[in-house]
């Protein structure tokens, strides 16, 4: 099983996630795209927020959302 959580977009540690989100596309900026972003923590325990994943449509950014819930849950069994 792989240390790391990865997407299109982003990279990170699993054991450094703290919350992962997906969020809806802003209406107003020309940026459209569902995106799935993970906070963590780094060494000097400051915050950092990463766009793991980025997708045009709600399906695709649901699947990868389960798919890197699901990961995240199995490092914590």
């Amino acid at each position: 099983m792989s240390k790391f959580i990865s997407g299109n977009v982003g990279i990170l540690r699993k054991s450094d996630v703290f919350s992962l989100e997906m969020i809806k596309p802003d209406e107003l900026s020309k940026d459209n795209e569902y995106k799935i972003i993970a906070t963590s923590y780094n060494k000097s325990e400051e915050y950092q927020i990463v766009t793991l994943e980025s997708r045009k449509t709600f399906r695709d950014i649901s699947d990868s959302f389960e798919r890197m819930k699901k990961e995240l849950e199995d490092i914590e069994e």
